[in-house]
């Protein structure tokens, strides 16, 4: 029997959870929140990615040319990642394993036949642990784990989470949360 694609979509969402998402859910496309004062926030106050990390901006698409890809996407699956601690370790390590996560969810994805599948991480890509940066002029060393950050493309990733039902503030001082956004078209 064949899969419907709500029942692929409930697939992808479940192998998040098995990944070690902390909490996912689906979600439509067309709720997820965009505002160009998220990018603002990349440049002030001056983000020390900006312009550094090679999928940070500018070195991003604009949140114009986001909104005209978004729109062709249905469904997303947001993701959230609980860090182990504080620490800038353990910071960066979370941060790591939820793009790591959304590029085994992208493989998923691809399996069921959603290939325009596309993750977009949870805060700067960390995948290197410094990213050689656009300034060198060297290309990208990992280009197929590598994420952009949904804020990069202008997502208030706070009031999409809490579209999705995963609501979460930043006032905890004893954990972080991470949330990525995988788009299934």
């Amino acid at each position: 029997m064949t899969q419907t694609k709500f029942e692929k979509y409930a697939e992808v969402k479940e192998c998040a959870l098995v990944l070690g998402a902390y909490r996912a859910e689906l979600m439509p496309a067309n709720q997820i929140v965009v505002d160009e004062r998220v990018r603002l926030k990349c440049q002030i106050p001056f983000c020390p990615n900006y312009g550094n990390n090679l999928r940070c901006p500018p070195n991003t698409m604009t949140v114009a040319e986001f909104r005209t890809v978004l729109a062709k996407y249905s469904c997303a699956l947001v993701i959230q990642v609980v860090s182990d601690g504080i620490e800038e370790k353990k910071l960066a390590e979370t941060e790591r394993r939820a793009q790591l996560m959304l590029g085994e969810l992208e493989k998923k994805a691809l399996g069921l036949g959603f290939y325009f599948s596309t993750g977009l991480g949870a805060s700067n890509c960390r995948i290197c642990e410094e990213c050689v940066g656009a300034r060198s002029g060297l290309p990208c060393r990992n280009p197929t784990q590598a994420r952009p950050s949904a804020e990069a493309m202008g997502i208030d990733v706070i009031k999409t989470a809490g579209e999705a039902g995963l609501p979460f503030g930043l006032d905890n001082p004893k954990e972080v949360i991470y949330t990525g956004i995988l788009l299934l078209d």
